[in-house]
């Protein structure tokens, strides 16, 4: 523990003996910022500053430290940072050292809190009478892996919970706030899983925010921390902070509701939420940004970009130089997350955007949107859906959300919710250099037929630091496609290969087709998802019966073989006009 000028390191409820093994730090210059925590980016660098060391079980020495600026940044939606920490370091369970032995010792009540202080507080008031163990957060105990599952935390698997009693002291807000009494909940329900007996702290709240740490400073026993524990079962229901409105609706107010209408005519709903899904590398992307620009030509759109601002920018300039179509203003972008699991968030970004009379907002993509959620969970994607409604309800906007697809590419990644709770599904996929757009479902009209597009190479007026032209594309309707939808290449290679498999063994596993064709990835799974929707190839009803080719996929095959009498002339067809944009929503009133 060290102090600077009078500047205390020893936090309000924290004993001088807690916070010198923690090793509080308060530092005045970036320099001393900087020879503790180097991998604070610039934004976050900010002094002066308290340095906060985490202590992650079963590592040797601090693992990180974090910071608790004495100005903190405001970030987007006007929501106070107070804490830092190093961007791209994972984060951990932090324990004390003096406590990382007792993990092993299930005869030992463990205390979960969502930061350092409130840990260190516990353990000034409780000695070693509990294990305290701060997560960071109150979604912190799940984690988000590179491909954008969200799990439990592995730190969990270094502590022995079965036959344990654990207490969640989150603040006092659990009474209030549905976010945190959900985390509360998922957190004692995953405890509960491994064996745990689980009760939660509930401190007396009178409006003010309060932490166990606030508590303890004030005076607060251990007997009297024990006599506030409840079952979480009986946490009492979030309070409102005003008075709900009437939500139930006379007949005559029924009968005033206005009928659903299209942004984009018969692809994407007005005010409503809509799934894109397919596999990587198929032009999701390029897609949606096509929609957002006609769309842009008429009202303002909002793009979240959540995985490629800069890339963004460049499809964007690529789309107005192939349509000589100069920017109008109309094209807003958010740059970074918008955590759509997170409540507060949400309303922090309704609030911001409502006045901006926006009729599109395309999150891209809903994995990297989804932190401290479990994609596969209904629960969780049903309270993300939630969050997607009342931001299309309450600003008036189409949402659209950009997601992908399972590895074999048959469906969307993760829970049902995603497409039940949506108002429609559009599905994108990939054969070859021609791209397919598809209705999957829509509410209360029947699906478009499907749309075909090709990518078309535009060099922009930007350049690189050579002097180069930087390169993207735009989808373009395909020129043609042939009425019976004559195969592809692929999919010729892919038939051929499974009717000598058919003749030879009964069929072919799912890779064993994939070795024998020589297609990978997208080019793969995209014409094993067509020749099956055509029905010239199948499979038995289980799981680990055979793909076979059909006698249609037979005869198929034959008839558009090299051989010229077998080939078919086909009719050329209109495919994929232009999107269409709806020109009379402005006449209309924002959804109440």
């Amino acid at each position: 523990m060290s102090s600077t000028n009078g500047h205390t390191s020893q936090p309000k409820g924290v004993s001088a003996e807690i916070a010198h093994e923690r090793g509080y730090t308060y530092v005045k210059s970036l320099a001393q910022l900087n020879a503790l925590e180097p991998r604070f980016t610039d934004p976050q660098q900010r002094t002066p500053a308290l340095l906060i060391p985490q202590y992650r079980l079963g590592a040797d020495g601090v693992h990180a430290w974090s910071e608790r600026p004495e100005h903190p940044r405001i970030a987007q939606g006007g929501k106070t940072i107070k804490y830092e920490h190093p961007a791209g370091v994972p984060t951990c369970f932090d324990v004390l050292p003096r406590y990382q032995p007792s993990l092993a010792d299930t005869t030992i009540p463990i205390w979960i809190t969502e930061g350092a202080k409130k840990a260190d507080a516990l353990a000034s008031a409780f000695g070693s009478a509990i294990v305290p163990i701060n997560i960071g957060g109150v979604w912190n105990w799940r984690r988000r892996e590179t491909s954008g599952a969200s799990i439990p935390h592995p730190d969990f698997d270094g502590i022995a919970w079965a036959g344990r009693q654990v207490t969640l002291a989150y603040d006092n807000d659990v009474t209030r706030k549905r976010e945190v009494q959900d985390a509360v909940k998922a957190l004692a329900r995953y405890l509960k899983g491994r064996g745990a007996t689980v009760r939660v702290l509930v401190l007396p709240d009178d409006g003010e925010k309060v932490g166990v740490d606030d508590a303890i400073a004030a005076g607060m026993t251990t007997d009297t921390l024990r006599a506030l524990l409840r079952n979480v079962e009986d946490l009492p229901r979030p309070t409102e902070s005003e008075p709900r409105p009437r939500r139930w609706l006379a007949e005559d107010e029924i009968d005033q509701l206005r009928p659903p209408m299209w942004l984009i005519k018969s692809i994407i709903p007005a005010g409503e939420v809509t799934m894109v899904s397919g596999p990587g590398d198929t032009g999701k992307t390029f897609i949606l940004l096509d929609m957002a620009k006609r769309v842009a030509q008429h009202y303002p759109v909002m793009y979240i970009a959540a995985e490629d601002a800069s890339g963004i920018r460049v499809r964007k300039r690529a789309w107005e130089v192939h349509h000589h179509s100069p920017k109008n203003g109309n094209f807003l972008m958010w740059s970074g997350v918008l955590p759509l699991f997170d409540a507060s968030e949400v309303d922090s970004f309704i609030d911001e955007v409502r006045a901006l009379g926006l009729r599109m907002i395309v999150i891209d993509t809903l994995s990297q949107s989804i932190s401290g959620a479990d994609e596969n969970s209904n629960g969780d994607m049903r309270i993300v859906l939630e969050h997607c409604q009342r931001i299309a309800h309450e600003t008036g906007a189409s949402v659209v959300f950009i997601h992908h697809t399972t590895k074999n590419g048959d469906t969307f990644r993760g829970a049902s919710a995603l497409k039940n709770d949506s108002y429609a599904h559009l599905e994108v996929s990939r054969d070859d250099d021609l791209i397919r757009l598809e209705c999957g479902r829509v509410k209360n009209s029947a699906p478009f037929a499907p749309r075909y597009f090709k990518l078309v190479d535009v060099a922009t007026d930007m350049a690189d630091e050579e002097g180069a032209a930087i390169t993207s594309c735009v989808i373009a309707p395909a020129d043609r496609v042939v009425a019976g939808d004559t195969l592809t290449r692929n999919q010729m290679a892919m038939l051929g290969s499974l009717l000598l498999m058919t003749d030879a063994q009964g069929g072919a596993a799912t890779t064993e087709l994939q070795t024998a064709s020589k297609l990978v990835g997208n080019s793969f799974y995209g014409a094993l998802k067509r020749l099956r929707a055509l029905g010239l190839v199948d499979k038995g009803e289980k799981r680990t019966d055979p793909l076979y080719i059909t006698t249609a996929g037979r005869n198929r095959l034959a008839q558009e073989s090299d051989n010229p009498e077998h080939h078919q002339d086909g009719v050329t067809i209109n495919v994929a006009p232009p999107f269409e944009v709806n020109t009379r929503l402005q006449l209309l009133p924002l959804l109440p």
